[in-house]
Parts: C-alpha cells; sequence; structure tokens
C-alpha cells in the first residue's frame, strides 16, 4: 500500500446564505480595494507635487498599480453579477483541497484519484467518485 497526495475538487450548492456570504466577501475586497485606490491618488499627487528626475517613473510606477488595482475590482464586480444571475440550488466549485489517499495494487486509479466532496451550507451532502 502507498500514501499519495492529490488534488480534489469541493464543490457547494448555491443557497441564499452561501450568495449573502460570497457577496460579503466580494464587497469587503472591494472596500479594500477603494482604500488602496485612495492611497495610489494621494501618491499620485504628493508626486506631482515634487520635482526631480524621478518623478515621471514614479508616476508611471503609480499608474499602473491604480491600473492593477481598478482592474482587480471590474473582476470583483463581474463575479458579484454573476453570482446574482445563477439560480439557487446550482452546484459550483467552492475549493481544490490537498488530500491524501492509499492505493494498493488491483485499485482502479480514477475512482481512487478524483473523489470530490459536496457541500451545502458548510455540511458535507455527499462524497463523489470512491469506491471501496
Amino acid at each position: 500500500m502507498l500514501t499519495i497526495r492529490r488534488p480534489m475538487k469541493v464543490y457547494a450548492i448555491l443557497t441564499e446564505s452561501l450568495r449573502q456570504g460570497m457577496n460579503q466577501e466580494l464587497d469587503a475586497q472591494m472596500q479594500q480595494l477603494d482604500q488602496t485606490l485612495d492611497e495610489l491618488a494621494w501618491q499620485r499627487k504628493r508626486a506631482e507635487s515634487q520635482a526631480g528626475d524621478t518623478q515621471s517613473a514614479l508616476l508611471q510606477h503609480i499608474e499602473q498599480e491604480r491600473r492593477r488595482e481598478s482592474e482587480r475590482r471590474t473582476r470583483l464586480q463581474e463575479q458579484k453579477r454573476d453570482i446574482a444571475a445563477l439560480p439557487l440550488g446550482v452546484e459550483m466549485l467552492h475549493s481544490t483541497v490537498d488530500a491524501e489517499v492509499c492505493i494498493s495494487v488491483g485499485d482502479v486509479w480514477e475512482a481512487k484519484v478524483n473523489p470530490e466532496v459536496v457541500l451545502q451550507d458548510g455540511r458535507v451532502i455527499a462524497i463523489r467518485g470512491i469506491e471501496e
């Protein structure tokens, strides 16, 4: 017998409480990005008031950061829209975790390395793809 580690997919059934939790998490991330964008605007204003050889490079760096953070915020807004559009009860990928499995000579490989767990409101409701 041999023990190996492999990734295992965890799915979640979309419920109203899961949707609310996901939206709260996305809102918190967007709020943090807003604070970062405000800080970058302040840094830009400060850099514009300074003279010197590094001003142009500094402003370019600040603009790159602002653009990157703005794109992240846009992606979060798209995720919120996608979540709102999903019907309740749909199964969605929640996460991927590392899991250990014991294999032996004669085991069916696919049955050992491709199990999936299904959650509903934080509780395991199904384990699929396991052959004992």
